[in-house]
């Protein structure tokens, strides 16, 4: 598939995916950089500020957790990101997806020997607000940063909320013929 170059918050991005991706980074007052550095040989997509995370865009459609590890693990487009110096990134696909009652954004790479390869990015619901967590196959989830937190002083954010957010961010990175775009 061909990417089509796109332009949202004054920022002309390499896909329309990227651009959807940051409305929906804004939409959820995640503060993020584009592109803005090269891990000797690997150029991340973004780099969500508040963490300090990279952060992949790719055009991967995941239907479960499994599948997104399998992706996650093989894929060889991923290469660059798995054999980078960071000790995690996260990797957004296609879209966020709904599995059981999580609202499940993407992916994080991990090289921790005490967490798996890969862990699931879900979407939690802290002090009003949705922020980005992860979540590995033992028992509590961590924030990007790190930061340890037991999964029942979180609560997962409604997949409803994640769907419409996405939603709006592919409205604000539609095409709007070659004129102007409506919210550059």
């Amino acid at each position: 598939m061909r990417a089509h170059p796109t332009k949202y918050a004054g920022v002309m991005f390499r896909s329309r995916l990227e651009a959807r991706w940051a409305a929906f980074f804004d939409l959820m007052e995640w503060a993020w950089q584009y592109e803005p550095t090269d891990e000797a040989g690997w150029v991340p997509d973004f780099m969500l500020t508040k963490s300090n995370t990279p952060v992949e865009v790719k055009s991967l459609e995941w239907a479960s957790i499994w599948a997104m590890a399998r992706d996650t693990t093989h894929k060889p487009e991923l290469a660059k990101v798995r054999e980078s110096d960071r000790l995690s990134a996260l990797v957004l696909g296609a879209y966020p997806f709904e599995e059981g009652a999580k609202a499940v954004i993407g992916a994080y790479l991990t090289k921790f020997d005490d967490y798996p390869p890969f862990a699931a990015a879900l979407a939690c619901s802290v002090g009003g607000k949705i922020d980005l967590w992860g979540e590995s196959h033992v028992d509590f989830l961590y924030l990007a940063s790190g930061e340890a937190t037991f999964r029942n002083e979180k609560s997962l954010a409604p997949f409803a909320a994640i769907n419409a957010a996405w939603r709006e961010a592919g409205n604000r990175t539609q095409w709007r013929g070659a004129e102007r775009a409506l919210w550059t």
